[in-house]
């Protein structure tokens, strides 16, 4: 009884430990991901001096968890491959020293978003994620109320943006930790249950407060595929196929209609422009440039540079008129960035992403946890039609990309290495290959 006891005190303390690591490096990933620094500090060398402290912490923790690095670089080829490219884009890059000022950041936290992924299960990679979506919710309810500028700035008045800079970035972080949240109320018993439950409803709040819509129909589409997914789960492949067959035809049929303008007639009763807020004219006017570069891209964040020739052209342009920092869309951006070579890289780690979810809805264990990734996933996808997160430096959603499709690449490898091991003639394979995909997931 004495050494039961033991044995269980030890296995609370050895939880306790990882939950409170976690909340640690949780912590520091948002306060570079978001823009608390800017919102409540404001502009300045405290802020920078402050994101740079955060940085460092994290090279801390990576060279700590040096193993679950290297595992996560080697599960993952080709993103690592992708990260390899976007660092030596420094060698053709158009302005070299923006790409070296900007490439350590991206180093650092794409290193220790791979390092989750090799280190930590999925279950309690979504407690993290969970984590992360308290520190976001309370964090912006906490400047909503203290701070002025955080309940909206002109000309979004009456749109909230918390702990970002614009209310689209609330909109699109409000999205996820609305899904992360649930998959972590899904994992979790007790107070912990409660409490994401909570941070579900707050996040659901803020979605809505933030007036961004296009976050808001994201959130629908995904939430909703969610819930019908998990309520079917038997069917969890054919659930994912025609999840993926639907978006696509959702997204094609939507460029369809606005490169046609047949949705002409439709704005011109609202009185609105049908361009989706100026992307279309600065994608149109974008796309010779990614030609021009079209194998290697520009070098990595050496195109939007202000004061470059092409961009001021793009902003003479009559139908822009302002100075863009970004295409809003993860496609060009990829191009401009890493070319052609680094386009193919990113959907080959997608295919290994999506190889590794469709195998693992083989294990009835954690088909549940698998179909969260499986939207978390589209959900990111869906974000790069109409914003830019790949590559994104220091942004929430690309780091937890990385780090969850890291994470079911190291599954997939697990079920590979399970294949490859000699069966008993007495024994049938799933009891054999189970066991270890469910380790590596659960």
């Amino acid at each position: 009884m004495t050494e039961r006891y033991l044995s269980l005190s030890t296995m609370r303390r050895a939880v306790t430990h990882e939950i409170a690591g976690l909340a640690y490096v949780m912590a520091v990933i948002f306060l570079i991901g978001s823009d608390f620094f800017n919102i409540v500090i404001g502009p300045g060398p405290v802020t920078a001096g402050g994101r740079m402290a955060m940085l460092g912490l994290l090279v801390v923790w990576i060279v700590r968890n040096l193993p679950s690095l290297v595992r996560g670089l080697v599960s993952a080829p080709e993103l690592t491959a992708f990260i390899g490219l976007a660092m030596i884009s420094l060698l053709w890059s158009a302005y070299p020293e923006v790409t070296l000022d900007k490439l350590y950041s991206l180093v650092i936290t794409t290193f220790a978003a791979m390092t989750l992924g090799g280190k930590v299960s999925l279950r309690t990679l979504f407690i993290a994620l969970g984590i992360l979506a308290l520190y976001v919710v309370v964090a912006s309810f906490g400047a909503i109320a203290a701070i002025p500028e955080a309940r909206g700035i002109p000309p979004w008045d009456n749109a909230w943006r918390g702990v970002f800079n614009h209310k689209n970035g609330l909109g699109g972080a409000s999205m996820f930790m609305l899904i992360y949240s649930s998959a972590a109320f899904m994992v979790t018993t007790g107070r912990a249950r409660t409490m994401f439950l909570l941070v579900a409803i707050g996040s659901a709040t803020l979605l809505l407060a933030s007036q961004s819509r296009t976050s808001q129909i994201l959130a629908l589409l995904s939430v909703g595929a969610l819930f019908i997914g998990l309520a079917h789960r038997r069917w969890a492949t054919v659930w994912a196929m025609s999840h993926l067959v639907i978006v696509s035809m959702v997204v094609g049929g939507a460029y369809v209609l606005f490169a046609s303008r047949a949705v002409d007639p439709v704005f011109d009763l609202i009185g609105r422009e049908p361009t989706l807020s100026g992307r279309l004219p600065l994608w149109a006017i974008t796309w010779p440039h990614v030609v021009d570069r079209l194998w290697l891209g520009h070098g990595y964040s050496a195109f939007w540079v202000p004061t470059s020739q092409s961009v001021i052209d793009l902003s003479r342009s009559p139908t822009i008129g302002y100075i863009p920092w970004y295409s809003h869309n993860g496609l060009i951006e990829t191009l401009l960035n890493t070319g052609v070579i680094g386009l193919a890289l990113f959907v080959g780690h997608l295919l290994r992403t999506f190889s590794a979810i469709f195998n693992g809805f083989r294990i009835r264990e954690t088909r549940h946890l698998i179909i969260v990734a499986h939207v978390i996933i589209v959900g990111f996808l869906l974000l790069n039609v109409t914003e830019s997160s790949v590559l994104s430096r220091e942004s929430l959603t690309w780091m937890v990309f990385v780090a969850l499709s890291t994470k079911l690449a190291v599954i997939g490898n697990a079920a590979k290495r399970s294949l490859r091991r000699p069966v008993s003639l007495t024994m049938r394979r799933p009891e054999s290959v189970e066991p270890a995909i469910a380790q590596a997931g659960s």
